[in-house]
């Protein structure tokens, strides 16, 4: 009997009899995030004491170039491969995977190679002819972007496979390698933005070595199985969300391109060190989310269609909007505690830009979960609109705001373009792909967070006024007003965490 040479053989958990769920994949990536947000804490306070704020704020400035860079050259196939792997992948010939990841990570990173090098000749070439005052800044910039190119197909790869706890493990050596590397460097070496970017580029080089070796061992390449259809299929639905990057790059840094013309590196310093800690901490949600989350619901919509995804997204809704209320509260009534705790009080003046900014990238959490239905229906022209609207409107509010509120209008300009975003995306998101969230799934979040809110702002906290005393004092105000009565008067979110942690 002539026997298949092509058989199903993918080894990823999501190939499993029992693949792994929810909760798994997010506690793996939550513990992932915690400490990376631990490894935050040590190296931001690092280099916003030790670097000059004209420095930092020139790191923060060429942060965004890094990005935009990245995201061309990707060509939007790190989002082809977490949408397509379940339909061409799972249970699929070792034939067919070989087309999947020749197709969609070995010919996108061989073609970043080529743009690369096309454009460290050009920018020589210019250079020539007219000195650029940056160059050194963009060359690195090059290296590191090339780099995070095919680093991130290949996490992209393993995040679809929902190889969670390599993706998380990856996640932390990553991180606590830039730390070491950033650190040394600050203290010893150099004090500058670029002694930051050659500790990065040492970090994430080791990185690569070991990615590339893991997609070697795992994945199946050979470059005659390269498929034309399913290169302009992704291209179709990534390059949308190319464009999407990078007007959410432009919705994020616009302001500090901006800042930098009307005001100067020192506005730019004071925006970036209150923009970089909210990051850190805006992402705490996020971060450990939506990489366990789309992964499952893309496998969920694939093999069993759209009920499923929505009773799922409607769970996680439920137990999300708790966190959002709770975080955000949190922010606003000893944000600028915190930031001071981390920051010194020398660097106050960014603390309420760290406040707003950090509350936008929480709520925003809850617009990867509610609108994912545009994703799964591949409505990546949609989410385009929606995104570059926002970067455009965000640009034009700066025009108008920074050169009146200085770094303050840069923040207002922010928050009222994501929000314009995210009800667009919900409005653009057909009505049997959005989950039904019930009146009291926003109502007892909200309510208790008005009233934690209440309290802490009618107390003051007491009278307290150092910053750790009165973030101690917060939490016990979160445990008292916010927690204890979630867990008895929301008998659904009781039962559903008793299932989940067996208690």
């Amino acid at each position: 009997m002539h026997k298949p040479d092509n058989p199903p053989s993918d080894a990823s958990p999501a190939a499993e009899k029992r693949p792994p769920t929810l909760m798994r994949h997010y506690v793996r990536y939550l513990n992932a995030n915690i400490l990376t947000i631990v490894a935050g804490f040590i190296s931001y306070p690092v280099m916003v004491r030790l670097l000059p704020t004209e420095e930092y704020g020139l790191f923060g400035y060429f942060q965004g170039f890094i990005l935009v860079w990245i995201a061309v050259l990707k060509l939007g196939m790190q989002h082809s491969i977490r949408r397509l792997y379940p339909s061409h992948c799972l249970g699929r010939s070792i034939a067919e995977q070989k087309t999947f990841y020749t197709t969609l990570v070995l010919a996108p990173a061989a073609l970043s190679l080529v743009l690369f090098a096309l454009t460290l000749a050009a920018l020589h070439a210019v250079s020539l002819f007219r000195p650029i005052a940056d160059l050194r800044y963009l060359e690195i910039i090059l290296v590191i972007s090339q780099i995070g190119v095919i680093q991130s197909l290949i996490d992209n790869v393993i995040r679809a496979r929902e190889e969670s706890r390599l993706a998380a493990w990856l996640i932390i050596v990553g991180r606590y390698l830039e730390l070491v590397f950033v650190v040394l460097v600050i203290v010893f070496l150099l004090r500058s933005a670029m002694g930051v970017y050659w500790a990065r580029l040492a970090a994430v080089g080791l990185i690569f070595f070991y990615v590339v070796g893991w997609a070697r061992r795992n994945c199946h390449f050979d470059p005659r199985s390269f498929s034309g259809d399913l290169f302009r299929q992704s291209l179709r639905f990534g390059l949308p969300l190319v464009a999407s990057e990078i007007s959410f790059i432009l919705l994020a840094f616009a302001d500090h391109v901006m800042l930098r013309y009307y005001h100067g590196n020192t506005a730019v310093g004071v925006y970036s060190i209150g923009y970089g800690l909210a990051i850190t901490v805006g992402v705490v949600l996020r971060f450990p989310l939506e990489p366990a989350f789309q992964p499952v619901a893309n496998r969920l919509y694939e093999t069993k269609g759209i009920q499923p995804v929505l009773g799922l997204q409607r769970r996680v809704l439920h137990l999300l909007l708790y966190a959002v209320c709770a975080i955000t509260a949190g922010l606003l009534a000893v944000g600028r505690d915190f930031f001071l705790l981390i920051s010194g009080a020398e660097k106050a003046s960014s603390a309420p830009i760290f406040v707003w900014i950090a509350v936008n990238y929480t709520l925003f959490t809850v617009l990867i979960v509610w609108t994912h239905g545009l994703t799964l229906l591949k409505r990546t022209n949609r989410i385009l609109l929606t995104v570059g609207g926002a970067a455009l409107l965000n640009v034009a509010l700066n025009i108008w705001l920074i050169p009146r509120y200085v770094e303050m209008g840069a923040v207002y300009s922010t928050l009222i373009a994501y929000g314009v975003m995210g009800l667009a995306q919900v409005a653009l998101c057909p009505r049997d792909y959005l989950p039904r969230l019930l009146i009291g799934d926003w109502l007892r979040p909200l309510a208790l967070a008005g009233l934690m809110l209440a309290v802490a702002w009618g107390t003051d906290l007491f009278g307290l006024t150092a910053p750790i005393p009165r973030l101690a004092a917060m939490a016990g105000v979160l445990v008292v007003v916010f927690v204890i009565p979630a867990w008895f008067i929301d008998r659904e979110m009781r039962e559903y965490l008793r299932e989940k942690l067996g208690i």
